[in-house]
């Protein structure tokens, strides 16, 4: 369930937000003060912050500093005011607030911004759900199976993805080792970094090999004499993300 900071020092106010927040589908924690709100942010990391620009402890803007960092972006904040001027306009735009609402509040307004707020509980659901009805046709990823042994695959992958961990997998040629290296690529949190694949087979043969294996891999990046091109090694072309040593 997304969560909602609502700041207001008005009872009246703060009690009918509560309410129009909470049945829309948001729980709801509530501050009367900058001082309250900002002791609330330790406790949690709001999906939405609505809060007066005129706090008895000082303006509204100021919350927007102790609003924590998330990895999907910054927290929408909407400020309420009963006296707008072009000036706190401009202030809560260079502040990088979402948006404003005038006292009295326009409930159908306020409602119609809330269901704009990114909801990443449901959205997680979401693909969760997806994943789950794939995996019973067959579908994970790339790779395709619903044998009891490759669902025990597809858990271990499901497993390891979010997680730092070094794998190696190991199998017969043309077990599909290097398909199951992508799927993990692919549902890790560095899927947008590139995924580098490096035939060991081919470094056998290859007449720089003398040069010893780490070099080939680990090196920052020499001029090939064949083609004139710079080569780095897999390991450090692939910036840290995934490299696939088969």
């Amino acid at each position: 369930m997304p969560h909602a900071l609502i700041v207001e020092d008005d009872p009246n106010s703060l009690s009918g937000l509560n309410a129009i927040v909470a049945a829309d589908g948001f729980s709801v924690d509530t501050a009367a003060t900058l001082a309250e709100a900002r002791a609330a942010l330790t406790r949690f990391i709001p999906d939405v912050v609505l809060i007066d620009l005129n706090l008895p402890d000082g303006s509204g803007l100021e919350l927007l500093h102790n609003l924590p960092a998330q990895p999907d972006g910054v927290v929408p904040v909407i400020v309420m005011t009963g006296n707008a001027t072009v000036e706190s306009a401009i202030e809560g735009l260079r502040h990088g607030i979402w948006d404003y609402l005038l006292k009295p509040v326009n409930i159908p307004r306020l409602r119609s911004l809330l269901a704009r707020i990114p909801r990443p509980y449901e959205l997680t659901e979401e693909v969760q759900a997806l994943r789950t009805t794939l995996r019973r046709l067959g579908r994970f990823g790339p790779m395709i199976g619903r044998s009891n042994a490759i669902q025990h695959v597809y858990d271990s992958i499901e497993r390891l993805a979010p997680t730092e961990s070094a794998v190696l997998i190991c199998g017969e040629a043309g077990t599909g080792k290097e398909v199951a290296a992508r799927t993990l690529h692919e549902m890790s949190r560095r899927r947008k970094g590139p995924f580098v694949v490096f035939d060991c087979r081919a470094f056998a043969r290859d007449p720089a090999s003398e040069r010893g294996l780490d070099s080939m891999l680990f090196e920052p990046g020499k001029r090939d004499p064949r083609d004139r091109a710079t080569r780095a090694g897999p390991v450090r072309a692939s910036g840290g993300r995934h490299a696939l040593l088969g």
